[in-house]
């Protein structure tokens, strides 16, 4: 089997970090399971991609199989309002078959195919289909969920009317054709759409070990130094970019409830400008509250950052926290136990339930943080949410709904994360003014939240239970192992034939634009 894998760029980052996981998991493969070969299909950028996939590993000087990249223009970032479907998938055959990597030998991996950021690309899969490429699609995100600017382009780019429509366009459905998804959740939304249960399958993404992470004993007084805090304050890192819906607002909140006595951190700011607008926000916010909470510790100061280096802020760190009320797979709910540090914050069911059922124990998350109604004019927040999801169904082509829906309810206390950010930021406002009365308040709405704030909920969880189960559960052997069995059934499958779509596309759409599912602080700029 030859394996060409599709991304559109390389750039360090989510998917790109899967994909070179997913290589070094297909390396712990008997060498009769792996692949003859792998080449890695993408536009041309790949910003802090290694120069070597094999580099630091312990195939460093016996490389498994031979990696090539191979740089196919067609495939970065698009904005044109049209679909250029044939002649990127003329691109891709040509590059493909002048390797040697026929349809007859060769699997197409592609990640996020369907996300909106090259409208060209679920039609050229198509093509390849009919050529006879057996193909893999794996979604990591959905523009469906809550991506309007993206969901948009498509409609645009395909000449689309309706969503249902568009819906055709965006998922074949045909022998050959495989999908693979990193969460329960999306599973049972691609089953409820119409694929094949026998072509559906669940891929997560392996967890990779946090090799050279120095002493604590070491880093702890380096980040110290950088942070300019004591030696003895407790540090709470956040370690993620801090795009919109990380829900970095919950974090300054955590601060101001917590005190001075402990420093809450996120290690990078966001790389994207339309990500910059809130966290800039936020920053001047904590910056005027003097909470004890600095966001990109890990920027270069010529960016308002420590330098602090990320596996020294893992080292020196006493927890870890997350608070993003969104996310692909979630890999902060299983690398924080491979540090050896507790975690705290915010649980996404939907997401972490896939983890809970391999015996993960999630003890020191909630999954709503509860602020007094009577903190912020609620009528005010409550009609700004109904008008923001109004807005979001116009924007997706599907009809916005008079009256929310019975089961829907709004106070009179509310979950901090369904908050419009400038309420939220009264809230954080009001605790930094009170935080003793505020603390109290918030605690007896919040079982739990005295044990989180004080440090007792870290204290107390297994922490080497769970590092020993994400270590059976999401190791690359584990993750090999099934990337071996997925590809088995996608290339003894047929191919070649006649390419649909899926019977009900539009389901994917329903499942996620639902005001229960709404977050301000993602559709907010």
């Amino acid at each position: 089997m030859k394996l060409a894998i599709l991304h559109y760029h390389l750039n360090r980052g989510g998917v790109s970090q899967a994909i070179l996981n997913h290589l070094h998991s297909l390396a712990t493969l008997p060498a009769d399971q792996r692949p003859e070969e792998v080449a890695l299909l993408y536009s041309g950028r790949k910003e802090d991609w290694p120069a070597s996939v094999w580099r630091r590993s312990e195939w460093e000087h016996d490389p498994p199989f031979d990696v090539r990249l191979l740089a196919i223009p067609e495939l970065e970032y698009d904005s044109s309002i049209h679909c250029e479907g044939q002649t990127l998938a003329d691109a891709i055959s040509q590059m493909l078959t002048g390797i040697g990597m026929t349809p007859d030998t060769t699997i197409v991996h592609s990640h996020n195919f369907s996300l909106g950021k090259n409208a060209s690309l679920p039609d050229a899969l198509r093509v390849l289909a009919k050529h006879g490429y057996r193909q893999l699609l794996q979604v990591h995100d959905f523009a469906e969920d809550f991506r309007p600017s993206n969901y948009r382009h498509l409609m645009r780019a395909t000449g689309s009317q309706r969503p249902a429509e568009l819906a055709e366009r965006l998922y074949p459905s045909a022998e050959g054709i495989h999908y693979a998804t990193l969460n329960g959740r999306d599973h049972k939304i691609l089953l409820g759409a119409g694929v094949d249960p026998e072509r559906l399958h669940l891929l997560s993404n392996p967890v990779i070990e946090f090799h050279g992470l120095p002493p604590r004993d070491e880093a702890r007084p380096r980040v110290c130094k950088q942070l300019g805090v004591s030696d003895q304050t407790r540090l709470v890192i956040y370690p993620v970019r801090g795009i919109r819906r990380k829900n970095i607002g919950e974090l300054l909140l955590y601060s101001a409830l917590s005190g001075p006595e402990v420093c809450h951190a996120v290690t990078l700011a966001p790389a994207n400008p339309a990500e910059r607008i809130s966290f800039d926000d936020w920053c001047e916010l904590a910056e005027e509250l003097s909470l004890p909470c600095q966001l990109g510790i890990g920027d270069p100061p010529s960016r308002q950052g420590h330098g602090v280096e990320f596996y020294d802020a893992l080292a020196a760190s006493d927890a870890v926290i997350t608070t993003s009320v969104a996310e692909g797979f979630g890999m902060v709910f299983l690398e924080a136990w491979l540090v050896d540090r507790p975690l705290i914050g915010r649980n996404l069911g939907r997401i972490t339930s896939d983890f809970t059922a391999h015996g993960l124990r999630l003890e020191g998350l909630s999954d709503q943080l509860l602020v007094p109604g009577d903190w912020f004019d609620l009528a005010a927040a409550r009609e700004e949410v109904l008008d923001l999801h109004r807005w979001a169904c116009r924007d997706f082509g599907m009809p916005a709904p008079e009256t929310p829906p019975e089961d829907w309810s709004y106070g009179p206390d509310v979950d901090f994360a369904s908050l419009p950010r400038r309420f939220q930021a009264e809230v954080i406002r009001h605790a930094a003014a009170n935080p003793e009365q505020a603390r109290a308040s918030m605690e007896e709405l919040n079982p739990g939240l005295a044990e989180r704030l004080s440090g007792a909920a870290a204290e107390r969880q297994p922490v080497q239970a769970n590092a020993e189960c994400v270590r059976k559960q999401f190791s690359p052997q584990a993750v090999g192992r099934r990337l071996a069995e997925i590809y088995s059934g996608v290339l003894s499958d047929a191919a070649g034939g006649e390419v649909g779509s899926l019977p009900d596309g539009e389901h994917i759409l329903r499942s996620f634009l639902r005001l229960d599912r709404l977050h301000p602080v993602r559709l907010e700029p």
